[in-house]
Order: C-alpha cells, then structure tokens, then sequence
C-alpha cells in the first residue's frame, strides 16, 4: 500500500501542535503501508522518523520511503531518542493518540517525554475515514474473496452442521481463496438464537429458521464486512414479512446516502421504514459504522452520531430486526460514499436464500 505519510505531515502542517506520535498498529500502519506490531512513529510537516526494533529493522529500511528509520538498540532510551528528535524540531506541543492507548500508558509518555501533549486522534481518525482510490481497491478485492467463499458456502451447508461448523467451514474457504485472515469472529446463528445480534456460535445442530451469517475476510490489511440471513427450509408469512422490511430498510438507506448527510440522519432513514412497518422496538443496534484498516471506525452512525458522511467514507449498511424468543434479520453490504450515489461493495443477491 502507498504510504500515507505525506498526507499526515500536510495535516499537521495546519494543525495547533508540531508534531504527532503514532503507536498504535493500524495507524502505523496507515502512515507506512508496514505491518508491525511494535514501533514508534514520528511526523512533523517535514520530516518523519520511524524507531523500530531489530525484528523489523532491516525490512522497514528497505520498504518505507517516505521516513527515516532508526533502530531502537535499548528500549529503555526509545523516549530519549524520540526526545532528541522533537527537541531538534523545535516542538513545544506534540500529538498523541488518546483514543488508541490506555490511561498508564499516556501518563508513561507524560513522564518521558518533556513536551505538552494534547489530542491527535481526530486528526488521524479523520484522515483514515476517507478512502484513497488504491485503499477502495482493497477492500474491493477483500470483499470479492468473501463473496466468492459465502456462495461456495452455501451449496455445502446442512442440517448434520453445527453453526460452529458453518462457521469454521466459511473461514477455510476465505483463506483458500485468498483471505490473510478473517476481519472478524464470523457470527452464524440459527433459528432463535439468530435473535442475537452478536451471538456466538456454538455446537447446535442447525434446524428449519433463519440462519444469519456475519463474515468478512482480511486481505493485505483491509477488511471486508458482510451479512447475509438465509432460511433452512420454507418460511412462514412473517418471516417473509419482516425479511422483506429489513430489504427495504436497507435500501432505502442507500437510495439516500450523500455526502453531507449526516449520519445520525442516514441512521434515521432505515430506522423510520422499520418503525413505520411496527418493528421499531426491535432494531437493537445503530446502521452503520466505517470500514477499513479496522472492521469498526469513522464514520459511525446511530442517534447519538456527529459524524457526517463524506465522499470516500465506506461504510456499513445493516439494519436489522431482532425478535427475542423467535428470531432475527440482518442483511448487510458496505456501500462507498460518493457524489451523486453509491457504489456497493458487494453483489451478493439479497432476496430471501432459501435451502
């Protein structure tokens, strides 16, 4: 992936502090398109230093070329020599990610190192929520590797299958298909347990209901999200009924999403065609969240939301109803915010799938 840091020094550049440590895994790995697990990263609006130990050392040297990179020898001088740098830069106020590290650990760097620290989480959080055309490529790509392996999926499907079977078999077919891993624990609930959003799948033979899987693939660090609620044998009315709502919930949401919308509003959209049909108490959980480098990030809806969408955001369209005691509907694609419309993510069909 091409490095990002340029794009970050443009925006702190313009921002009230000099310079911006990155630590966390996915933003380091946002700013250097290398994946690592440890590593500190430095950026002013002119120059970058990355300190990494000797087990990325040599390959960070040869692939990152938009920073400088030191190897940390001794970690206990790490804070010196990141000291060194921004006192050489002229930093008074320096950036950090309170929203991705815990209160010790900001109170660790509020000891060693000898500047004002303030907030840098919205800066690159914003940053992240905007899709470049080369990240909207790979999440194209991780979405096509899960779409492939759900529809292989499901001829394979049977009563003498758990959940937990449906899905350890749906996670072998995305890693033969190409996945690095999966985005996330896949969700395959059956029948009334399938009234839990978030259920987790167990050793229960599946029978006649709705089935609801909730998967996505991991490929070269993007993340896919997609759910699909399939019935095992004939549904009755109301099943089809409410199927049918969360089909026209889903759409209308992304009939009307634009940039500019708020996304508290674009929540409001789906919710109000589930509420009119009478369903309202049982749309649990908000409808959207981003996309990305994480499974779960900027931009997220919900009633409580002050995000507004943007062009380039990808976000999540996934109303559902949950009834307890009976079942429950998800359907799910991620949708690509744009001028004018949106662009899908997923072609999987989305009429009621029925084995």
């Amino acid at each position: 992936m091409t490095e990002n840091i340029p794009k970050i020094q443009k925006a702190v550049e313009g921002a009230d502090f000099e310079a911006l440590l990155i630590n966390s895994e996915q933003n380091r790995f946002y700013a250097t398109g290398f994946p690592s697990s440890a590593g500190e990263l430095l950026i002013t609006g002119d120059e970058s230093v990355l300190f990494i130990d000797s087990r990325y050392f040599e390959e960070a040297s040869a692939k990152i070329k938009t920073a400088r990179v030191e190897e940390l020898k001794n970690r206990q001088k790490a804070y010196e020599q990141m000291a060194d740098f921004l006192n050489k830069k002229g930093v008074k106020r320096l950036a950090v990610e309170m929203g991705s590290m815990s209160h010790s650990q900001f109170l660790m760097l509020d000891e060693k190192l000898p500047f004002e620290l303030v907030n840098g989480q919205e800066l690159i959080s914003g940053l992240r929520a905007v899709k470049s055309e080369e990240e909207l490529q790979l999440l194209r790509n991780a979405q096509a590797v899960a779409s492939k392996s759900f529809l292989e999926l499901v001829p394979r499907i049977t009563r003498n299958m758990s959940e937990r079977d449906v899905a350890t078999e749906l996670f072998c077919l995305m890693l033969r298909n190409g996945a690095d891993d999966k985005a996330f624990d896949t969700i395959s609930v059956n029948a009334v347990h399938s009234s839990s959003p978030h259920g987790h799948p167990d050793g229960r033979k599946l029978q006649n209901g709705f089935l609801t899987i909730d998967f996505g693939a991991r490929v070269a660090g993007y993340n896919s999200d997609t759910t699909r609620t399939i019935c095992i044998g004939d549904p009755d009315r109301e099943m089809e009924k409410v199927y049918n709502i969360v089909l026209a919930a889903q759409l209308e949401a992304m009939d009307k999403a634009r940039p500019g919308m708020s996304a508290r509003d674009y929540d409001g959209v789906a919710r109000k065609v589930i509420a009119d049909a009478g369903y309202g108490e049982y749309f649990t959980h908000s409808l959207s969240h981003g996309l990305g480098i994480d499974v779960h990030e900027r931009p997220f809806s919900g009633q409580g939301s002050t995000d507004v969408l943007q062009a380039g955001n990808v976000v999540s369209d996934e109303p559902g109803i949950y009834i307890p005691g009976k079942w429950g509907v998800r359907i799910e694609d991620c949708i690509v915010i744009k001028e004018g419309g949106v662009e899908n993510l997923c072609d999987l069909r989305k009429d009621l799938w029925v084995i």
